[in-house]
């Protein structure tokens, strides 16, 4: 078997990259450097092999979903391309997360195999040093919006590919469950633009992360700085993401904790004509608020566990779904 070479770990602040430019291989045709080409996979015990085999999955995903394309179409960061694409960076660093990568310097190891190369369809993927100049270029949030589009666009034409059946069961039946949350991410480096002291007293930022219930899957990001409330950017998440989710599904139920417990947020989500489950604050009036607002528009959850103890009959019907009140 033939043994790769290790090349040398480049660095952020270095300049340059870890191979002499002489010998860095140039494309001999015009446009993306990654050209993901269609793959049958074979074994060949002469070739230079790779651990990274689940990248295929990953290619041959931007290659049906036009990725590249998109990516392409969306981002104007380039004045000219010398000679990568914006997709070629962008898809860089999300190969580089495919393979366990945690930091730029980690992308090296993709540049470093012939192996990668090959299965990408590219004679070579950009270094770290060039990574890291290419993610300066996103100096606004209207830098990145393009690509937040992008990948929201991605995410649709991915849910519209469901089988028959399956997008039938979620129109006419399934709930999707948007949960909100924030995440306390610390920071340790010398960069620190855009953080702040967070709660439990650490320099970090806060973003809100959306996602989908069940599968996880992340419907949104917003970038916070830590001294921020997960809250703050809630409602505005909440009008953005509910349309595009209620296209493909019956309705919505949007989670939280008490931390978005606000009138914004609770106005947001019935403004989009969905449902929300958010833990409530104890206030010294909020009990006798709740007791009065009029029955026919509030209810009030007993679980199950207590409405066996007192004897009472289950609220479900047949196939588990809820049974209509009954009347008086």
């Amino acid at each position: 078997m033939k043994v790769s070479i290790a090349f040398e770990r480049a660095s952020h602040v270095n300049s340059g990259t870890s191979v002499d430019a002489e010998e860095l291989p140039w494309p001999e045709t015009e446009g993306r450097v990654m050209r993901h080409p269609l793959l049958h996979l074979e074994s060949d015990p002469r070739g230079e092999i790779t651990h990274y085999g689940g990248l295929v999955l990953a290619q041959q995903f931007v290659r049906r979903f036009c990725v590249a394309q998109r990516l392409d179409g969306a981002l104007r960061l380039f004045k000219r391309h010398a000679p990568y694409h914006e997709s070629d960076h962008v898809l860089a660093l999300a190969y580089t997360l495919y393979a366990d990568g945690r930091c730029l310097e980690d992308q090296a190891v993709l540049q470093g195999s012939e192996a990668v190369r090959r299965l990408v369809g590219a004679c070579r993927i950009p270094d770290p040093t060039t990574a890291g100049d290419f993610l300066r270029r996103f100096k606004t949030a209207q830098d990145v919006e393009p690509l937040s589009g992008v990948i929201e666009d991605i995410e649709e034409a991915v849910w519209s590919k469901l089988s028959r059946k399956v997008r039938a069961r979620r129109k006419k039946r399934e709930f999707a469950l948007v949960d909100l949350d924030g995440h306390v991410k610390a920071l340790y480096g010398v960069q620190k633009e855009g953080a702040d002291f967070g709660y439990d007293g650490r320099w970090s930022y806060q973003p809100l992360v959306v996602s989908l219930g069940g599968t996880g899957e992340c419907l949104k990001v917003i970038h916070q700085p830590g001294s921020a409330h997960s809250s703050d950017a809630a409602a505005k998440a909440v009008k953005e993401v509910l349309p595009r989710v209620k296209r493909h599904f019956r309705n919505a139920i949007v989670r939280g904790d008490t931390d978005f417990d606000r009138s914004d947020v609770f106005k947001a989500v019935m403004d989009e004509r969905a449902y929300f489950a958010i833990g409530g604050r104890l206030y010294a009036k909020r009990a006798a608020l709740v007791e009065a607002i009029a029955e026919q528009n509030w209810k009030s959850f007993v679980p199950r566990a207590d409405r066996e103890e007192r004897g009472e009959p289950s609220r479900h019907g047949r196939n588990g779904e809820l049974a209509p009140p009954e009347s008086g």
